[in-house]
């Protein structure tokens, strides 16, 4: 809920400076002082992206579960939090061994920590991030049952992703064209 207060605050000056016009979408702004605060509190969401993930990896490699690598199968096995009875039976067999629990468990270590790098990173890298994002937090909803957080989490990765690409998003118009077609263009 925090984060998507914070993500709410945080785009506010995105569309307060963006001209909008009835037809679905929105124009990047014109002024470059409305474009550098909108491209602030992009970065700003980035960022605080940036600081979630990476403190999420970082804080389980200080509980001794996570560091063993056991930390998915207490997890798994929790009735009330976990797959309860009916899933945890069902899985088993496939925690019952130390290498697959294992890569269970640190999985969302390593998928944490990639989004956090690709926040820093290029459009490309993060929408990278949307896909790991999407991987980790419906698997998240699916076992810990915290749908609302997936989404948050899901959408602030995908807001996190338009910074800095294309008319969809702050940067400056392209200029028109106006020059003669060339030269040695052939005309049919």
């Amino acid at each position: 809920d925090q984060l998507a207060a914070i993500v709410t605050l945080l785009l506010i000056p995105v569309f307060a400076t963006r001209p909008w016009v009835w037809a679905y979408r929105a124009t990047p702004p014109t002024n470059p002082t409305a474009r550098v605060v909108a491209n602030t509190a992009l970065a700003l969401i980035s960022f605080q992206l940036f600081v979630l993930y990476f403190q999420a990896a970082i804080a389980k490699l200080g509980v001794s579960e996570w560091v063993e690598g056991t930390a998915m199968w207490y997890l798994l096995n929790e009735p009330s939090f976990g797959l309860g009875a009916h899933g945890a039976s069902r899985f088993a067999n496939l925690v019952a061994h130390a290498p697959v629990t294992a890569a269970l468990t640190w999985t969302p270590l390593l998928i944490e920590l990639a989004i956090a790098a690709c926040q820093l990173g290029s459009h490309r890298a993060r929408r990278i991030a949307i896909a790991l994002g999407v991987v980790l937090h419906v698997a998240i909803a699916l076992v810990m049952g915290i749908v609302s957080f997936s989404l948050v989490m899901i959408g602030a990765l995908t807001i996190s992703a338009a910074r800095g690409t294309g008319p969809r998003t702050m940067q400056a118009p392209p200029l028109e064209r106006t020059a003669a077609p060339a030269a040695d263009a052939v005309q049919l």
